[in-house]
């Protein structure tokens, strides 16, 4: 089952339980584009189900781009993974790029976490 988003390519999903036990996925998903230009489209949209392998319903975007000229993640967030201290706190962690500061194909060289 797991996650199809028609029209769209995902990579990449990170999952977890909640407290009430439903899953929640966070994935890499390419908008308006594919693979082949993922560091110029991805965001990390989030997924919900009631079983760990799917089916996954799409609920919308969960992490953008900052936009911040300056900024890791300006353009582009991708490859989340999901933790869970002790404590309860979830953590993301994410690859960011800014093509703005290197354009083109290079940009994909400049991954951040």
């Amino acid at each position: 089952d797991g996650l199809s988003v028609p029209g769209t390519n995902t990579w990449g999903g990170s999952t977890m339980i909640d407290d009430e036990g439903k899953y929640h996925m966070l994935v890499a998903q390419f908008v308006n584009g594919g693979v082949h230009n993922w560091y110029m489209t991805s965001v990390i949209a989030h997924a919900i189900s009631n079983h760990p392998t799917g089916p996954y319903k799409l609920t919308g975007t969960a992490l953008l781009g900052s936009g911040q000229p300056a900024s890791f993640d300006g353009t582009v967030t991708h490859n989340p993974h999901l933790a869970r201290l002790s404590t309860g706190l979830y953590l993301l962690y994410y690859i960011g790029m800014n093509c703005d500061l290197h354009p083109g194909p290079l940009c994909e060289h400049e991954q951040a976490i």
